[in-house]
């Protein structure tokens, strides 16, 4: 939340010297950053930083810290009261790490400090971002006396690779009974082959708060079923009662040991599975009729997941859906579950989902709304008030959940509605909304912070859409604003036409007039100002996506992408192997050439 809507009965900017600041009059501030605002002072004031309330204190130095960390480093050496005064936000999170020389040398400095300063007053949360076990100065026993020295912590994450020790995992349980213990690995397959298991232990922990998990499957017949580690999945579900975020990756393929001429077709895998036609099941939950699992306030299910109708309506007794709050779908289109969960999220704030209509294309396809699109439209409208939703459109025919989109045009700040790259679209133009209705979503979209929206080149000649570039100029209240033009096969204003191989596959896409698509972005960009001096944006990002036509006709996703990024900050963006220009206060990065967009 910015500063100015928290002291909404000031626009009043100071600016930091040596530890005091000189505070001007609402007439002189209209350049400053929303985040220095502070409090109405006479013009001819002078006062001390240190000299304002801990309220202050705090809304100044958090918002350095999320919108400029190396101003808030800069602060930390202004004197020793404001180095101390800043302390509680920068070790309110540490992460240690051992994954290379670099990380574990900072790793080592960071351990030195917390138990030899009083710095473990402030320590909040810690992450154990990798741990091989193979160093004395960050083994068990010094993770355990980390965990006995801090006084408040609040989060444990162990997102190593690897099992937790039980002595570690001990400590935390008798030490922190009521810490909220994050668990995070999606390169199990990485694993030694020893430590490849699911680790139970961790698993079952009474801490366990969030879990965020690759599970291994191998499909079996035609009709969805598998050997998986799901089962393993569900103990945990049924007797987690404090977890509230759930997110899950399926890994199709189990690891398994070679085998020598023979057994290829009866491996052993490196993992506990129960194999055999008793152990075939569905790719789900596998929840029964009467189980119940805690009420999740965050879930993610893969595209893989098998949305039956009969295992949809046991999942929905049982567990209470309207403490949920996130809630991702990956790139599926699951018509029966938004048909049987219509109305149970309420309380749903961001919600990512595909938009799929028609049979799906093969066997291990996403899941499509066969011949109910409408079911999409229904669970949308009949959420609150949505804070954040993504849409990944693969159908022609995505432009029916614009209504349902613009019922929450007063709550949403972050909308992305975004039209996939594929062979559909190799000769025509993405949908995309009007200009009335883009231009009835600014007019109703006050707090939309951020926003991700396809272009549609215009005519025969394929030519820069400038009416639409005209409305979204006048979107002021946006911070970020992303744009993807799909530049066809056929000549166009910003490269000529692709005369590809469909043989030999030898051909990559014209090379994209840069410097033309450069001027229609500052100009973008300076519409923004033009039309507002107050606009917010702090940055633009335009994408160019083609298809790259491989040997006979395959064909995968390019994309050249150009960034600008306001450089006021003293933190602005590396400018690392990417061609820069400057243009009037903002800093671009342009990419020279096309590169895979998987």
């Amino acid at each position: 939340m910015r500063l100015a809507n928290l002291l909404s009965f000031s626009i009043i900017a100071a600016t930091i010297r040596s530890t005091s600041f000189t505070v001007y009059t609402p007439n002189e501030v209209n350049l400053f950053p929303d985040y220095l605002r502070v409090c109405p002072v006479a013009k001819s004031s002078t006062m001390h930083f240190n000299d304002l309330n801990e309220d202050v204190h705090n809304i100044i130095i958090s918002q350095l810290q999320d919108e400029s960390p190396t101003s808030l480093s800069n602060l930390r050496r202004v004197s020793k009261q404001c180095n101390k005064l800043t302390d509680r936000f920068v070790w309110g999170s540490i992460e240690l790490s051992d994954e290379g020389p670099r990380q574990l040398e900072q790793t080592e400095n960071l351990i030195q400090q917390i138990l030899h300063r009083d710095l473990w007053l402030h320590v909040r949360e810690l992450r154990i971002a990798e741990w091989s076990a193979k160093h004395d100065s960050f083994d068990s026993s010094t993770i355990r006396k980390i965990i006995g020295a801090f006084k408040h912590l609040q989060h444990f994450h162990w997102n190593a690779n690897k099992p937790i020790p039980e002595a570690v995992l001990s400590k935390l349980e008798t030490s922190w009974p009521d810490v909220k213990l994050h668990v995070n690995n999606t390169r199990r397959a990485k694993s030694d082959d020893q430590e490849m298991n699911m680790d139970m232990r961790l698993l079952l922990s009474p801490l366990l708060y969030s879990l965020t998990y690759e599970v291994f499957y191998m499909s079996v017949g035609r009709d969805n079923g598998a050997y998986s580690e799901l089962p393993k999945l569900k103990e945990v579900l049924l007797k987690s009662h404090r977890l509230r975020i759930l997110k899950l990756f399926f890994h199709h393929g189990v690891p398994s040991y070679p085998q020598g001429r023979g057994f290829e077709n009866n491996p052993t895998y490196k993992v506990d599975i129960l194999r055999g036609r008793d152990h075939v099941h569905p790719l789900n939950l596998l929840i029964q009729p009467g189980d119940k699992i805690p009420p999740l306030q965050e879930l993610n299910i893969p595209t893989q997941y098998d949305w039956s109708r009969e295992h949809c309506q046991i999942l929905r007794s049982s567990m209470d859906w309207t403490k949920l709050r996130r809630l991702d779908l990956g790139s599926g289109c699951p018509q029966t579950f938004f048909e049987e969960f219509h109305g149970q999220m309420p309380g749903l704030k961001c919600f990512h989902t595909s938009f799929i209509q028609g049979l799906r294309e093969y066997s291990g396809a996403p899941p499509t709304c066969t011949d109910n699109p409408g079911c999409v439209v229904n669970f949308i409208e009949a959420i609150d008030a949505l804070e954040e939703l993504h849409i990944s459109n693969t159908d022609k025919n995505g432009d029916i959940l614009f209504d349902a989109i613009l019922k929450h045009s007063p709550s949403l700040r972050r909308l992305r509605f975004s039209t996939s790259l594929d062979h559909r679209f190799r000769r025509q133009q993405p949908p995309v909304w009007g200009n009335e209705k883009l231009e009835l979503l600014r007019e109703r979209a006050h707090n939309l912070e951020e926003m991700n929206i396809d272009l549609r080149l215009v005519g025969e000649a394929y030519t820069w859409p400038k009416d639409t570039v005209a409305i979204l100029s006048r979107f002021s209240h946006l911070s970020i604003l992303r744009l993807a033009v799909h530049v066809p096969i056929e000549a166009n204003e910003f490269s000529i036409k692709y005369k590809f191989d469909a043989l030999a596959g030898n051909v990559g896409p014209p090379v994209l007039r840069i410097g033309l698509a450069q001027e229609y972005a500052a100009e973008l960009f300076r519409q923004f100002f033009v039309n507002n001096t107050n606009a917010r944006l702090q940055e633009l990002e335009l994408t160019f996506k083609c298809l790259y036509i491989g040997d006979r006709m395959d064909s995968w996703p390019m994309a050249q992408k150009m960034n600008f990024k306001k450089s006021e900050r003293d933190d602005g963006p590396r400018m690392e192997e990417i061609k820069v220009y400057s243009v009037k206060g903002w800093k671009v990065e342009i990419e020279n050439e096309w590169k895979s967009d998987y």
